[in-house]
Formats: C-alpha cells, sequence, structure tokens
C-alpha cells in the first residue's frame, strides 16, 4: 500500500476537535489511512508523523483516538464501507 497523506493535509480546514464523522472526511479516514496507519509499527508510526511534520495537537488525537487496544479499524472500514453504498446514486 502506498503512504496515503495524512488527515491534517488532506482536510486542511477541518481542525482537531472537528473530527471525521461523515462524508468524504470519514471515508478517507476509515478506508484509506486507518488501515495504512493501524499497518505501522510504532517506529514507522513517528517517523510518519516527522516526515509530514505532524503538530502536537495531531499526534495527541491520533494516539488518543486511533492507538489504543479497544480500537477496531476494520470495524470502522465496514460502517464507512456502508454509509458510502447507502449514499452513492
Amino acid at each position: 500500500m502506498s503512504e496515503p497523506p495524512p488527515f491534517w493535509i488532506v482536510f486542511p480546514s477541518l481542525g482537531v476537535a472537528d473530527g471525521a464523522t461523515q462524508g468524504a472526511e470519514e471515508a478517507y479516514l476509515d478506508l484509506e489511512w486507518l488501515p495504512f496507519w493501524s499497518g505501522l509499527d510504532d517506529v514507522a508510526k513517528d517517523s510518519y508523523l516527522d516526515r509530514w511534520n505532524a503538530p502536537k495537537e495531531w499526534r495527541e488525537e491520533i494516539a488518543e483516538r486511533y492507538d489504543h487496544p479497544g480500537f477496531d479499524v476494520e470495524e470502522d472500514s465496514r460502517d464507512s464501507a456502508a454509509w458510502l453504498a447507502r449514499h452513492r446514486n
């Protein structure tokens, strides 16, 4: 899988506190970025964040929201895929 750009680059007007809860933002996060992110080890995650000059706020948000044992990337992907299927023309 190629390296997708981080969320703060793809959606620069969306702040950390806004969250990606619908539409294109959620689809990108759940179907593109999170599957990539979840496949990285801690060293690769740090390297990715460094390469993209991740702001401190985004680093903290990612760690809190996506880097804990209870987070289920597959479930998020399924939910996003179902949402997209319901909303396509």
